[in-house]
């Protein structure tokens, strides 16, 4: 669609493409003006927001190295259950998208998979591009920090038949993933 509208001596064009990119030419006496207006970042704007979550991240955070230039960081810090490293993984789309986390060595916790990976961190789960990646992590790291009842999970105490050792109250708080995940749980 194609709009031209009269305003004073000069001509505006706007063409409207595909929904969501609109686009402005004024059109004076020898001047062409083009602007470009989208409800989506431009790549400058996402590139200058991820080093920006990148800084953040080594702001709020102790011990951050990098493993992989702009898409793998590392934190590490001490916990009731030992030396835990957190991984941050920040995928090309980041930080339209999520970042992915996950926790070395595998430790039962409320947040965590079987497989390590953070999947229930309230900071997290709702992540958008206007979160601060430094402080969710710090959320996340404090959590395992002051939580008294972490362990690290072995071959003994990772699945819920084998929980054994860990009370009633603690292996149900620790569990609650696999329980939210429809996962059976007899305690004898």
């Amino acid at each position: 669609m194609i709009e031209f509208v009269q305003c004073s001596s000069h001509n505006f064009i706007s063409n409207v493409r595909s929904g969501a990119v609109h686009e402005h030419s004024y059109i004076g006496s020898d001047n062409v003006f083009k602007m470009l207006s989208t409800n989506m970042y431009n790549n400058v704007d996402l590139a200058r927001k991820r080093e920006q979550q990148i800084d953040t991240l080594k702001v709020f955070n102790e011990n951050v190295t990098e493993i992989h230039f702009d898409k793998e960081y590392c934190v590490e810090f001490p916990t009731n259950a030992g030396s835990l490293k957190l991984i941050i993984e920040l995928n090309p789309k980041f930080p339209l998208e999520k970042p992915r986390m996950k926790v070395y060595p595998r430790i039962i916790h409320k947040w965590v998979d079987i497989n390590g990976e953070i999947v229930l961190a309230p900071g997290l789960t709702n992540y958008t591009i206007h979160s601060d990646l430094g402080r969710v992590v710090q959320v996340i790291r404090r959590e395992f920090e002051l939580d008294q009842s972490l362990i690290q999970a072995n071959e003994s105490n990772s699945f819920p038949a084998n929980v054994a050792n860990i009370s009633i109250d603690n292996a149900c708080t620790s569990l609650r993933y696999r329980i939210f995940r429809s996962c059976e749980i007899n305690i004898n």
